[in-house]
C-alpha cells in the first residue's frame, strides 16, 4: 500500500512538472521558437515557427541613431586588434524589445548583422546573432539600441574596398518568434 501511494504522488508530482514546463516567463508568448534556433540565430531566412510582425531601420551612429540611406557612404574602420569593421545600430517596431537594463539576458531579442558584395558572397563573419536589449524611444512604438553601436565585422580576406558596394542586412527574431530583417546597400567609404 506504501508503494502504490508513493506512486500515485510521484505521477501526480510528473503531471504538475509537465503541465507548467511551459510557464517559466513564455506565459506573453503564443508560439515562442525552439530554443535550439533561438539560441545560435544564424539568419538567412525566418526560422520555422517564427512571425514576420514587426519593422527594422538599420542606421549608424556612436551617440545617437542615424538612420543609413541607400547608397550612403559608410566608414570602414580599422580595429584595434587588425580587422575591419562597420559600425550599425538597429531600430525595431512591434518586436518585444527584451530588458534595457540586462544587456546578457537571453529573453533579449537576437540581432544578426550580415553583410553581402554586389556578386551575393557573404563578407562578414557572423556565425550568430548576438542578444541585445532595445531601449523604448519616447512616445512611439519604435525601440533604439543600446548606447552603443555594434560592429560588423570582415575578415581580412574579404573586406571591403574604397567604393565597393555592400548589403547590409539585418534581422531580429524576439523570444515570442516575431521577426524582422531589413537592408540597405551603402558605399565602403575608407
Amino acid at each position: 500500500m506504501k508503494n502504490r501511494a508513493v506512486s500515485r504522488r510521484s505521477v501526480i508530482a510528473a503531471v504538475v512538472l509537465l503541465a507548467t514546463a511551459g510557464c517559466s516567463g513564455d506565459d506573453q508568448c503564443s508560439s515562442p521558437v525552439p530554443a535550439e534556433t533561438y539560441e545560435c540565430f544564424s539568419g538567412g531566412a525566418m526560422p520555422e515557427g517564427a512571425v514576420q510582425e514587426g519593422l527594422i531601420e538599420i542606421g549608424t551612429g556612436r551617440e545617437a541613431f542615424e538612420p543609413l540611406v541607400p547608397e550612403q557612404g559608410l566608414q570602414l574602420m580599422h580595429g584595434i586588434q587588425g580587422g575591419f569593421h562597420f559600425e550599425i545600430r538597429t531600430r525595431i517596431q512591434g518586436l518585444d524589445g527584451g530588458e534595457p537594463g540586462n544587456t546578457a539576458q537571453d529573453e533579449n531579442p537576437t540581432t544578426l548583422l550580415t553583410a553581402y558584395n554586389e556578386a551575393g558572397e557573404r563578407l562578414d563573419g557572423a556565425t550568430c546573432g548576438f542578444f541585445v536589449a532595445y531601449e523604448p524611444a519616447e512616445g512611439a512604438e519604435e525601440y533604439d539600441d543600446l548606447p552603443t553601436v555594434r560592429l560588423l565585422i570582415f575578415g581580412l580576406d574579404t573586406r571591403p574596398v574604397d567604393g565597393q558596394r555592400v548589403r547590409v542586412v539585418a534581422e531580429i527574431l524576439d523570444r515570442c518568434g516575431g521577426y524582422a530583417s531589413g537592408e540597405v546597400w551603402v558605399v565602403t567609404d575608407d
